[in-house]
């Protein structure tokens, strides 16, 4: 099993040793190379997919990383002609912060009959190195489950069609007259897997995800937070805001919530020029902790709405669905906020900068954002896997709809935004608290 850069990726530098398939298990080291352009590095080996069919893949092991790497995961695939054959599983919804100790993780593939060849990876997002050590492989039979592969499959397309924004463009009863005889009733749910996300795929609004058992449970249950929360006093008198994505349990989501709105009250007395919020690496998430946690800047009144057809609008409030109370000392509703986003800031970050947007006494900068402000609703299915379903669209508080990109006021690289926002609070009048 020779183990290979993907895409001869030249801004990563990998090294690797030992067979995943053996008792000692396997080594890989990932970093990034100085002055590479790429924003991330993956290194994979592959092997053939008939011996496992109908069985689980499962691929453990040990991850570290450091020099200021934000994202480090394995992964496996399974590749086939057909898309009913084809699956991808990752740990990246499960974040390993750089410096701990090592971290054990592991991820698992059903591989469905359609299946050609199996991959196994590890991926390094950003900058840094990160370390993959005893990487073992297994294959194991399927747990049982409450239900079988056609019932899921049935299950999950009858709630795409419908509750997803974008369903009315496809014929779900043609879909389904092909799925069925690419699953066979009595398999396990995990059969269907594949055929779900062909569903997702024809949905193709750009926003959609299913997610499997292991999937579903790590959004629900483990803090998913990117980085931490950075809240500080620039020179000159401009408080600095930078949200990451974040996904996770309540308890996690009020620890969230509560950092950012909590530097922001101590620090408000030394902002005398307003505030930056930095959305740049806001790849989404939950939005609820976000807009809770700027809430001082954003107030008590409605700073948005969910749009979709047929129904009124759904407003939205900094302090909206959280199941705990943020309720700022200080009230910086007329100071001047820069905010700054890019082509990272994604889906929940998007929809902070869709909060933001028409507010007085603020204005934007950087790139377009990725193009997915709109709202995704998450569906449970009888085995724990889950849909997330585009049901809706941004607007802002004065009724603009958004559903793709957020323009910002004043375009600005990634390395003169900040400065360009300081200087337009500069110019502002001073806020007095």
């Amino acid at each position: 099993m020779p183990w290979y850069l993907v895409a001869h990726n030249p801004s990563y530098r990998m090294a690797a040793q030992g067979n995943p398939w053996s008792s000692g298990g396997a080594a890989v080291s990932l970093a990034k190379v100085p002055g590479g352009s790429e924003p991330w590095g993956s290194a994979a080996a592959g092997f053939d997919a008939a011996p496992f069919a109908g069985r689980e893949v499962v691929l453990s092991g040990e991850i570290a990383s450091s020099g200021g790497a934000t994202d480090a995961a394995i992964w496996l695939r399974t590749d086939s002609e057909s898309p009913y054959g084809r699956g991808f599983q990752t740990t990246q919804g499960s974040v390993v912060a750089e410096g701990t100790a090592p971290v054990v993780k592991t991820v698992r593939i059903y591989v469905p009959k359609q299946a050609s060849r199996i991959t196994v990876g590890v991926v390094l997002d950003g900058p840094g190195e990160a370390q993959f050590t005893h990487l073992r492989l297994a294959a194991v039979d399927p747990e049982a489950s409450k239900i079988d592969a056609t019932a899921l499959l049935d299950e999950a397309v009858a709630l795409i069609r419908g509750q997803a924004l974008a369903a009315g463009h496809v014929d779900w009863q043609a879909f389904l007259d092909e799925a069925h005889t690419q699953v066979d009733r009595g398999e396990p749910a995990e059969a269907a897997y594949p055929t779900i996300r062909h569903a997702i795929a024809v949905l193709g609004d750009g926003h959609s995800a299913f997610q499997d058992k292991a999937q579903a449970n790590i959004a629900a249950t483990v803090d998913g937070t990117r980085f931490p929360p950075s809240v500080k006093i620039l020179p000159g008198g401009v408080g600095y805001i930078e949200l990451p994505g974040m996904t996770g349990p309540p308890e996690a989501r009020k620890r969230y919530a509560d950092t950012v709105a909590s530097a922001i009250e101590h620090l408000a007395p030394s902002a005398t020029h307003g505030w930056i919020v930095d959305l740049r690496r806001d790849t989404g998430g939950s939005v609820p902790p976000m807009v809770a946690g700027v809430r001082a800047l954003l107030g008590n009144q409605q700073v948005g709405a969910y749009r979709a057809p047929g129904k009124p609008d759904q407003p939205i409030y900094a302090n909206q669905r959280l199941g705990f109370e943020v309720q700022p000392s200080v009230d910086l509703t007329a100071a001047p906020v820069a905010v700054i986003f890019g082509p990272k800031t994604a889906s929940a970050g998007e929809a902070v900068a869709v909060a933001f947007h028409g507010r007085p006494h603020t204005r934007s900068f950087g790139q377009p954002t990725f193009g997915q402000a709109n709202a995704n609703s998450v569906f449970p299915l009888t085995d724990g896997s889950a849909l997330v379903l585009k049901t809706a669209i941004d607007v802002d508080r004065h009724g603009e709809a958004f559903g793709k990109q957020v323009i910002p006021d004043e375009s600005a690289g990634d390395d003169t935004a900040v400065a360009h926002a300081t200087a337009w609070l500069t110019q502002q009048s001073p806020t007095h608290l």
